[in-house]
């Protein structure tokens, strides 16, 4: 696997630098982190996913005052994904996803998926939100012709949207799209 092989070129070449880790170390930790930026999210999902966003606000504004939402997942790198994948698995913790970022890619890793996340009114994470809200946001990804996770029988997912997988073409175009953006 080349994204594998990429991320073990980059670690031993960073411990064989010895002093100069420092310096390199960011850029390791920036790959094995989650991406928030919405601009790096292709445009057809990026329009969409953001009204879902500005809808979903509005409706906490008036159903849940004081109440945040924002996207929390948006694009992964490959070696991201596995560090999600190994959750519950070599490393500690639930299983969070069914994707190893390899063999198996997450739509995140194409710039069409996105999570969501609620906070309170301090700004604090609200680790499970209630079910209304929840509901309510899954009517608004399906609204805006996006997949919702928490619609699906073997891993429910409810803060994720995707883009629909039957769109192939969208997906290729967004991959062609990631790589010379030099975000892939």
């Amino acid at each position: 696997d080349s994204g594998r092989c990429s991320l073990l070129t980059r670690f031993d070449t960073a411990l064989s630098l010895g002093p100069r880790l420092k310096q390199v170390w960011p850029f390791l930790l920036e790959a094995m982190q989650s991406d928030r930026n919405l601009t790096h999210l292709y445009q057809p999902f990026r329009e969409a996913y953001a009204k879902v966003l500005a809808d979903m606000q509005d409706w906490l504004n008036v159903h849940r005052p004081g109440q945040t939402c924002k996207m929390i997942e948006g694009l992964r790198s490959s070696a991201y994904q596995h560090q999600l994948w190994l959750k519950g698995r070599s490393n500690p913790g639930p299983i969070v996803t069914q994707k190893d970022g390899f063999t198996h890619k997450s739509n995140h890793q194409s710039g069409l998926a996105a999570d969501i996340g609620i906070f309170a009114h301090n700004g604090s994470y609200i680790e499970e939100p209630d079910q209304e809200t929840m509901v309510y946001y899954g009517l608004l990804v399906r609204y805006h012709h996006l997949t919702w996770g928490g619609s699906w029988v073997t891993f429910v997912d409810q803060p994720h949207a995707e883009w629909p997988t039957t769109d192939q073409t969208t997906y290729t175009h967004a991959n062609q799209w990631l790589r010379e953006e030099g975000l892939q």
